[in-house]
């Protein structure tokens, strides 16, 4: 089982990576943030176009107490 929980800043997450987790996508890809009212961030996920209207999701993560299944 795993536990989400939020990084402080970029230099915290960096610290999981030998370098970064940053790549070629980044310079493409548009991060969605999901949030309810009065409660903390509750999932993230970024997108990109591959194509014209053909876009791809990755890197999601959701809040233990929003998953199912």
């Amino acid at each position: 089982m795993y536990q989400f929980e939020l990084a402080a800043d970029s230099h915290e997450i960096d610290a999981y990576f030998e370098r970064n987790d940053r790549d070629d996508i980044d310079q493409i890809a548009y991060p969605i943030v999901a949030i309810a009212p009065n409660q903390p961030v509750i999932g993230v996920v970024r997108i990109y176009e591959v194509e014209p209207g053909v876009w791809y999701g990755g890197r999601l993560g959701t809040h233990v107490d929003y998953r199912k299944g």
